[in-house]
């Protein structure tokens, strides 16, 4: 069975990472346009 690239659509990625340290996630919503931060609904920034 092959999918032909015509019905492929990409409508989210996720990817996870760990550089050592921690972030404030808050300051960077604030200073990051277009973010978002609501850890009582997901507990990254977006």
């Amino acid at each position: 069975m092959s999918i032909s690239a015509e019905s492929i659509q990409v409508e989210n990625v996720v990817a996870s990472s760990d550089i050592g340290q921690e972030l404030a996630l808050e300051s960077l919503a604030m200073d990051l346009e277009g973010s978002d931060y609501d850890p009582e609904n997901f507990p990254g920034l977006v």
